[in-house]
C-alpha cells in the first residue's frame, strides 16, 4: 500500500534545536499540573541522549574439539537513555524544575525584595529531586523544499523529542574568559503515566490509544500551527500548567 506518512510521503529531515519544554512530575510519573510546575524555553544549546543496553544472553557452546556447535543470542534491549547537555540562559526557576534544590529570593529593603535572586542545588539530606517530563523540539525540513516549507507547504513543520521520565543534574562549569552554559546529565526511562502529556497537548493515537506511548523515546511531528502555539509560551521563569494534567 502506498506510505501513510504525514506530508504525502515526501522525505523529511531535521535541523536545530530550538525549544526545550520540561515539567515536573508526582512520585507516581503523572504531570504534576498546576502552578509553578514546568517551563518553555528557547535557550536549549545541545542535548545528546544515548541508549544504555542491556545486551542479551548469547549462548555458543562448544564441543570437546573446540568446535562452535550452535550459536543463539536474544536481542539487546534499550534500558534507559543517558541524558546531556547545555542551556544558554541562568534561569533559576527552570533550574528549580529541572534538578530540584531551593529557590533564594531578595530580603526586605534589598533591590529585589521577594523576587528570585538565586538557586541552591539540592543536598545530600535533601528530598530527591524531581523527575520530569522532558521534550526538545528539533525544525524539520522537506526534501526539495528547504526554507520555503514555511511558505505553506504541508509537511510537519517540527518533531518533538520526548523523554517521558528524566532524573537530571546540574553538570560542570568552568569559570573562565567565555560564555557560561548550564550543564546537565541524567537519565530517562519509559513513563506509562504521561496520558496527553503535562500542556494536554499531545497530537498522537498509538493502536486506539490517546496517550503518549510508555516508551524511554518517543518521536512526534508538530504542525506550523502546533508549533507556533508552543512557541508562544516561551520564556524565562515559571511556566503554569493545566492542574493535575
Amino acid at each position: 500500500m502506498p506510505s501513510n506518512l504525514a506530508g504525502g510521503g515526501v522525505c523529511i529531515g531535521q535541523h536545530s534545536v530550538c525549544i526545550l519544554r520540561a515539567a515536573i512530575l508526582n512520585s507516581n510519573c503523572t504531570p504534576l499540573g498546576g502552578n509553578n510546575s514546568g517551563v518553555v524555553t528557547a535557550g536549549i544549546v545541545t542535548m545528546t541522549a544515548s541508549a544504555d543496553i542491556q545486551e542479551g544472553s548469547r549462548f555458543e557452546p562448544t564441543t570437546g574439539c573446540g568446535d562452535i556447535g550452535w550459536s543463539f543470542a536474544k536481542n539487546d534491549r534499550v534500558k534507559r537513555v543517558n541524558l546531556s547537555g547545555d542551556i544558554l540562559f541562568h534561569d533559576f526557576e527552570m533550574m528549580k524544575v529541572l534538578f530540584g534544590g531551593t529557590l533564594i529570593t531578595g530580603a526586605v529593603g534589598t533591590d529585589f525584595a521577594g523576587l528570585v535572586i538565586g538557586w541552591a542545588e539540592p543536598n545530600i539530606t535533601d528530598p530527591d529531586p524531581p523527575q520530569v517530563y522532558l521534550e526538545v523540539i528539533a525544525l524539520n525540513v522537506a526534501q526539495g523544499v528547504g526554507e520555503c516549507q514555511s511558505q505553506g507547504v504541508n509537511v510537519p513543520y517540527a518533531t518533538g523529542h520526548i523523554f517521558g521520565r528524566a532524573k537530571l543534574v546540574l553538570g560542570d562549569r568552568t569559570f573562565e574568559n567565555d560564555v557560561a552554559n548550564i550543564s546537565f546529565s541524567g537519565t530517562s526511562s519509559a513513563n506509562p503515566a504521561l496520558f496527553n502529556g503535562p500542556w494536554n497537548d499531545w497530537p498522537g493515537v498509538t493502536n486506539g490509544s490517546p496517550y503518549i506511548p510508555n516508551s524511554p523515546r518517543v518521536q512526534v511531528n508538530y504542525s506550523v500551527a502546533q508549533y507556533n502555539a508552543i512557541l508562544a509560551r516561551v520564556g524565562c521563569g515559571y511556566e503554569d500548567l493545566p492542574a493535575a494534567s
